[in-house]
């Protein structure tokens, strides 16, 4: 009973899409889903998708479900679909979404609500159905019963629940209410504790890999696992872990770097070695520019857990994006060498290394990320770099792959500048080789209109599209 006896056991996932195969190994059949998520992961899926996953559901393949998700243009579902996977297999029912937006604050809440049903991507009809309903909007979403609440606005149940808790809610809640990381968990599990709710299972989601958090802010993770296996912890009045992360990132982010190494280097020799701690170090050692013993704490922190591996990464990506390329490499690879399974700022440090002539090593992690997610739209990045070393089949193959991937996925978006560079210089190479339908798919397509306008006015740039 949540809040009133020890939750255990409480599942870890690095990647909150492996809830699927979680729930699936355990039996669970018609749960009722507490997600609180700053995203709904209830984005459709085609029919073909599902059928495939219903036949390795029913065979009771965890693995293939697994790597269902992790397959490039093939996959079946992922870290934004893996509920309305779930529930089209019978695992979930319903779902009550906590979300960490104070829409039900505001006077005209009926109308932020729709707004936000929207930028969900629901169907206008699934929309037009919500209503305001004790507390909560409720409706459904693909067919699915959802309740959107606040902590505030949960209701009670009688049922078993299904708890599902994604680190990334809370920063986002944090910014969004006005508050502190430590008080954002304590706003929630105030309001989860005193419904008592019985737990069938609970797990926790560090969503680090992907960006959706921060590697400097993992202990939350660690952090909401302890309330959970530990409720007696809630009742302290400073929880002593928090309260040292939250000063330690509240030095960083005044650049008292000197203080901050001093303060580390008492707190890991009184309360032993610690990854994060480590990490914390490194970004304080390139904060006074010294390069190396940041990449020392860095790797340390690394050893210490693979999942801190990110931390060379993230250091990397700084010290490139300041122009130290060959630095920024350096960190970058060995975050990638440590646990070659992680996916953290790869497009963002990719980008980086084609504006700054590396070309091959760009085309490296572009691929890695397009193994796991697709070619669409990071397809055509890789297409234009095939057309400028003057590989003009492999151009033609991997910007007809992008472009196909777009066309299949309805949640494929083109939001990022260099993919607008890419995409546009793919049209020039249709026209100039001789693809005049592949022309007319790129300028009538009317998603790669809305994404082409809504992105000349937030740039201000003139793009080739509808010259």
């Amino acid at each position: 009973m949540l809040g009133k006896t020890p939750i255990e056991p409480v599942y870890s996932l690095e990647n909150h899409g492996d809830a699927l195969t979680l729930w699936a190994s355990h039996g669970i059949r018609n749960g009722t889903l507490i997600h609180v998520d700053a995203h709904d992961d209830l984005r459709w899926r085609a029919a073909e998708h599902m059928a495939q996953l219903k036949v390795l559901y029913a065979q009771g393949d965890v693995n293939g479900l697994r790597e269902a998700s992790r397959s490039g243009d093939s996959r079946l579902y992922d870290m934004g679909s893996f509920l309305y996977a779930a529930a089209h297999l019978g695992i979930i029912k319903e779902v009550y979404w906590v979300i960490p937006y104070p829409i039900f604050n505001h006077a005209d809440s009926d109308e932020q609500m729709y707004s936000f049903l929207r930028s969900c991507r629901l169907t206008d009809r699934d929309i037009e159905g919500f209503s305001s309903t004790g507390g909560c909007y409720c409706g459904e979403a693909f067919g699915i019963p959802l309740h959107i609440c606040s902590p505030e606005q949960l209701p009670a149940l009688d049922q078993p629940v299904v708890l599902s808790i994604d680190a990334d809610f809370f920063p986002k809640m944090a910014e969004q209410y006005g508050t502190n990381l430590l008080e954002a968990v304590g706003r929630l599990f105030t309001q989860l504790h005193s419904r008592a709710y019985r737990v069938e299972t609970a797990l926790v989601s560090y969503s680090v890999n992907g960006n959706y958090l921060p590697l400097a802010q993992r202990w939350l993770g660690d952090w909401v696992l302890r309330l959970l296996r530990e409720p007696e912890v809630f009742g302290e009045s400073h929880p002593e872990t928090g309260m040292i992360f939250q000063h330690v990132q509240h030095m960083l982010g005044i650049n008292q770097a000197e203080t901050l190494l001093s303060y580390l280097e008492g707190t890991i020799a009184r309360r032993g070695e610690d990854p994060a701690l480590h990490l914390y170090a490194a970004y304080a050692h390139y904060e006074l520019g010294h390069v190396d013993q940041a990449f020392a704490s860095a790797e340390r922190s690394c050893l210490m857990d693979h999942n801190y591996c990110g931390g060379l990464a993230d250091l990397g990506l700084v010290l490139a994006t300041a122009g130290h390329i060959e630095e920024g490499v350096r960190f970058f690879a060995r975050a990638y060498e440590r646990n070659p399974d992680m996916l953290y700022h790869v497009l963002a440090f990719a980008d980086l290394l084609v504006d700054a002539g590396y070309p091959e090593t760009a085309m490296t992690y572009y691929k890695k990320y397009s193994e796991w997610f697709g070619t669409s739209p990071v397809g055509f990045l890789i297409a234009d770099l095939y057309d400028a070393t003057g590989d003009h089949d492999e151009a033609l193959a991997w910007y007809d792959r992008a472009l196909a991937a777009f066309l299949k996925d309805p949640y494929s978006e083109l939001w990022r500048q260099p993919i607008w560079d890419a995409l546009n210089k793919g049209l020039l190479f249709y026209e100039k080789h001789g693809y005049p339908d592949r022309v007319r798919q790129i300028r009538e397509n009317p998603r790669i209109r809305y994404d082409y306008y809504a992105n000349l006015f937030s740039s201000g740039s003139k793009d080739t599209l509808t010259d």
